[in-house]
Protein backbone atom coordinates (compact mmCIF):
# COMPACT_ATOMS: atom_id res chain seq x y z
CA UNK A 1 0.00 0.00 0.00
CA UNK A 2 1.54 3.29 -1.06
CA UNK A 3 1.08 6.14 1.38
CA UNK A 4 2.44 9.61 1.97
CA UNK A 5 3.57 10.58 5.42
CA UNK A 6 3.16 14.27 6.09
CA UNK A 7 4.44 16.00 9.20
CA UNK A 8 3.28 19.51 9.95
CA UNK A 9 6.39 21.63 10.33
CA UNK A 10 5.15 25.18 10.56
CA UNK A 11 2.06 27.32 10.61
CA UNK A 12 2.61 30.81 9.32
CA UNK A 13 0.66 33.84 8.18
CA UNK A 14 0.53 32.44 4.65
CA UNK A 15 -1.04 29.14 5.62
CA UNK A 16 0.24 25.81 6.71
CA UNK A 17 3.37 24.14 5.44
CA UNK A 18 3.99 20.43 5.43
CA UNK A 19 7.06 18.29 4.93
CA UNK A 20 6.27 15.57 2.44
CA UNK A 21 8.48 12.66 3.42
CA UNK A 22 8.05 10.57 0.31
CA UNK A 23 5.97 7.98 -1.44
CA UNK A 24 6.38 4.28 -0.85
CA UNK A 25 6.68 1.72 1.86
CA UNK A 26 9.98 3.08 3.14
CA UNK A 27 10.54 6.77 3.60
CA UNK A 28 14.05 8.13 3.42
CA UNK A 29 15.71 11.53 3.16
CA UNK A 30 16.15 11.09 -0.60
CA UNK A 31 12.39 11.58 -1.02
CA UNK A 32 12.16 14.71 1.08
CA UNK A 33 10.49 17.83 -0.33
CA UNK A 34 8.87 20.85 1.23
CA UNK A 35 5.63 22.38 -0.03
CA UNK A 36 2.55 24.12 1.22
CA UNK A 37 -0.52 21.94 1.38
CA UNK A 38 -2.47 24.15 -1.01
CA UNK A 39 0.15 23.36 -3.67
CA UNK A 40 -0.37 19.62 -3.21
CA UNK A 41 -3.83 19.10 -1.73
CA UNK A 42 -6.38 17.93 -4.33
CA UNK A 43 -9.38 17.15 -2.12
CA UNK A 44 -11.52 20.32 -2.01
CA UNK A 45 -13.99 19.14 0.62
CA UNK A 46 -11.48 17.96 3.20
CA UNK A 47 -8.69 19.66 5.10
CA UNK A 48 -5.42 18.03 6.19
CA UNK A 49 -6.19 18.85 9.83
CA UNK A 50 -9.40 16.82 9.83
CA UNK A 51 -7.62 13.76 8.43
CA UNK A 52 -4.52 13.98 10.66
CA UNK A 53 -3.94 11.95 13.79
CA UNK A 54 -5.74 13.65 16.63
CA UNK A 55 -3.04 13.47 19.28
CA UNK A 56 0.03 14.59 17.32
CA UNK A 57 -1.12 16.15 14.03
CA UNK A 58 0.78 13.65 11.86
CA UNK A 59 -0.95 12.73 8.62
CA UNK A 60 -0.51 9.56 6.57
CA UNK A 61 -2.28 9.65 3.24
CA UNK A 62 -3.40 6.73 1.13
CA UNK A 63 -4.41 8.83 -1.86
CA UNK A 64 -6.80 6.29 -3.47
CA UNK A 65 -8.82 6.18 -0.23
CA UNK A 66 -9.07 9.96 0.00
CA UNK A 67 -9.90 10.12 -3.73
CA UNK A 68 -12.77 7.70 -3.07
CA UNK A 69 -13.90 9.66 0.00
CA UNK A 70 -13.97 12.83 -2.14
CA UNK A 71 -16.06 10.97 -4.76
CA UNK A 72 -18.50 9.82 -2.07
CA UNK A 73 -18.82 13.38 -0.76
CA UNK A 74 -19.29 14.79 -4.30
CA UNK A 75 -21.89 12.16 -5.17
CA UNK A 76 -23.88 12.78 -1.98
CA UNK A 77 -23.70 16.54 -2.44
CA UNK A 78 -23.45 17.27 1.26
CA UNK A 79 -20.66 17.64 3.80
CA UNK A 80 -19.18 14.65 5.59
CA UNK A 81 -17.87 15.04 9.12
CA UNK A 82 -14.79 12.90 9.69
CA UNK A 83 -14.46 11.74 13.31
CA UNK A 84 -11.25 9.81 12.69
CA UNK A 85 -8.98 9.21 9.69
CA UNK A 86 -5.24 8.56 10.00
CA UNK A 87 -4.13 7.46 13.46
CA UNK A 88 -0.52 7.43 14.52
CA UNK A 89 0.47 4.19 16.27
CA UNK A 90 0.64 6.02 19.60
CA UNK A 91 -2.83 7.52 19.20
CA UNK A 92 -4.29 4.22 17.97
CA UNK A 93 -2.88 2.46 21.05
CA UNK A 94 -4.14 5.23 23.36
CA UNK A 95 -7.74 4.85 22.16
CA UNK A 96 -7.66 1.04 22.05
CA UNK A 97 -7.75 0.77 18.24
CA UNK A 98 -7.16 -2.53 16.45
CA UNK A 99 -3.48 -3.45 16.08
CA UNK A 100 -3.86 -3.80 12.29
CA UNK A 101 -6.33 -0.95 11.86
CA UNK A 102 -6.60 0.53 8.36
CA UNK A 103 -6.49 3.91 10.14
CA UNK A 104 -2.76 3.29 10.67
CA UNK A 105 -2.21 3.42 6.90
CA UNK A 106 -4.49 6.37 6.22
CA UNK A 107 -6.97 4.07 4.45
CA UNK A 108 -9.93 4.33 6.86
CA UNK A 109 -12.41 7.00 7.87
CA UNK A 110 -15.02 7.17 10.61
CA UNK A 111 -17.81 9.34 9.20
CA UNK A 112 -20.34 10.89 11.59
CA UNK A 113 -23.72 9.74 10.45
CA UNK A 114 -27.21 9.47 11.93
CA UNK A 115 -28.76 6.01 11.65
CA UNK A 116 -31.24 7.03 8.95
CA UNK A 117 -28.43 8.08 6.61
CA UNK A 118 -26.09 5.14 7.19
CA UNK A 119 -27.45 2.80 4.48
CA UNK A 120 -27.35 5.46 1.72
CA UNK A 121 -23.81 6.43 2.76
CA UNK A 122 -22.68 2.79 2.70
CA UNK A 123 -24.28 2.19 -0.72
CA UNK A 124 -22.42 5.11 -2.25
CA UNK A 125 -19.16 4.18 -0.46
CA UNK A 126 -19.28 0.65 -1.91
CA UNK A 127 -19.54 2.10 -5.43
CA UNK A 128 -16.31 4.01 -4.91
CA UNK A 129 -14.24 1.11 -3.57
CA UNK A 130 -14.81 0.97 0.18
CA UNK A 131 -15.01 -2.75 1.00
CA UNK A 132 -14.79 -2.39 4.77
CA UNK A 133 -17.97 -0.92 6.24
CA UNK A 134 -18.82 -1.08 9.92
CA UNK A 135 -21.99 0.51 11.26
CA UNK A 136 -21.87 2.09 14.70
CA UNK A 137 -24.60 4.00 16.49
CA UNK A 138 -23.42 7.51 15.50
CA UNK A 139 -20.93 6.88 12.69
CA UNK A 140 -19.92 4.58 9.85
CA UNK A 141 -16.39 3.23 9.50
CA UNK A 142 -15.25 3.06 5.85
CA UNK A 143 -12.00 1.47 4.74
CA UNK A 144 -10.11 0.07 1.79
CA UNK A 145 -9.44 -3.67 2.06
CA UNK A 146 -9.14 -6.55 -0.39
CA UNK A 147 -12.35 -8.37 0.55
CA UNK A 148 -15.77 -7.14 1.46
CA UNK A 149 -16.31 -6.89 5.22
CA UNK A 150 -19.48 -5.47 6.77
CA UNK A 151 -20.58 -5.55 10.38
CA UNK A 152 -22.85 -3.72 12.77
CA UNK A 153 -21.46 -2.79 16.17
CA UNK A 154 -23.77 -0.76 18.35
Amino acid sequence: MTSYRIDRVERGAHGQSWDILGEGDTIGPEHHTHASWDQLWRWPNFKPEELASESDGVLMLYAPAIDALQEVRSHLGQPLTINSAYRSPAHNHKIGGAKRSRHLAGAAFDVACPEGFQAPLANVARRFGFNGIIFYHTFVHLDFRARRYERTRR
